[in-house]
């Protein structure tokens, strides 16, 4: 009888450390996922603040030394689009820099052969490719009929946006799609799905740990409208590397997810509406489908 309530009592202790452990496990992933995004913004701000101050110096000198003239001078730069191109393209090439190392140090300290041959077997295949591919179009689609019915409900958030985009991003060209199509995709994949991802993994589920990451995906943009429309390419990006098991699939859709503006660009006006947009999601949809779900039914059936 004694032993079998010290057995009671040792397994009341049991379900009471499982019950605590998992607290302390979100803490952690919560923590570490907050530190990793202090890290970046700390990086950026480290790149962006010497560059603010070699621009004052220079409308100093150029000014002459008077204060007021500078300031003006200094002010009408640093809101100018050439100055916040640049400054992107510096900032996010920095702190993609920082996670790169951090992520190859802490995560992929070697690539073995095990490692390579789980890519080579769920990444480097056309038919994956080529989802991914089409993934991306679909998904990008998707978030514009998102971003679509959050201007139609606060049409003062999707001005606030456009101008935002339109003073970082109508500077040099070629520095803009740098930044935004190259740089971008790739900082933000291995901050996001290569550290972030896997910090909460560790102290989460997987579909926590994609929720998650999702939804500081889109609180990193710093502004309403990107933090909702990026959802959906979010929870797609945290299916894949959960699925591949590497960043470098998610590096993909990002850039083409990117890539896409200068795509619908090039489209005639007429093209340009809600109805072919969501015509071309339905068709990836129904593309990824036939390519996946079909296959499986069938050899179910057989």
């Amino acid at each position: 009888m004694e032993q079998m309530v010290n057995e009671n009592v040792t397994q009341n202790e049991n379900v009471e450390q499982v019950k605590i452990q998992p607290k302390k496990k979100i803490w952690k992933g919560i923590l570490f996922s907050v530190l990793a995004l202090i890290a970046a913004f700390a990086v950026q701000l480290l790149v962006s603040i010497p560059m603010a101050v070699i621009l004052l110096v220079q409308c100093t000198a150029q000014a002459g030394g008077d204060a007021n003239a500078a300031m003006e001078l200094y002010i009408e730069a640093a809101m100018g689009s050439d100055f916040m191109t640049n400054s992107l393209v510096a900032s996010t090439a920095a702190y993609g820099i920082v996670v790169l190392l951090w992520y190859k140090l802490a995560f992929v300290k070697k690539y073995t052969a095990e490692k390579k041959a789980v890519f080579k077997e769920n990444v480097l295949k056309g038919k994956v490719i080529g989802s991914l591919a089409i993934a991306a179009v679909g998904c990008y689609c998707l978030d514009l009929l998102v971003a679509t019915i959050v201007g139609m409900i606060s049409p003062a958030t999707m001005e606030s946006f456009n101008e935002l985009m339109g003073s970082a991003l109508s500077g040099n060209e070629f520095m803009a799609f740098l930044a935004v199509v190259i740089l971008a995709p790739i900082a933000e994949e291995i901050l996001f799905r290569g550290i972030i991802f896997r910090m909460l993994s560790k102290h989460w589920s997987e579909v926590a740990a994609i929720i998650v990451s999702t939804v500081l995906f889109g609180l990193y943009h710093g502004n309403l409208m990107q933090a909702i429309y990026v959802l959906p390419i979010g929870l797609l990006l945290g299916y894949t590397v959960y699925k591949c098991k590497s960043v470098l699939p998610c590096i993909l859709i990002h850039m083409i997810n990117n890539f896409m503006p200068y795509v619908v660009e090039v489209l005639p006006e007429a093209l340009q509406v809600e109805w072919f947009i969501a015509i071309i999601m339905i068709v990836c949809a129904a593309v990824l489908y036939g390519i996946w779900i079909m296959p499986k039914k069938a050899k179910n059936v057989e």
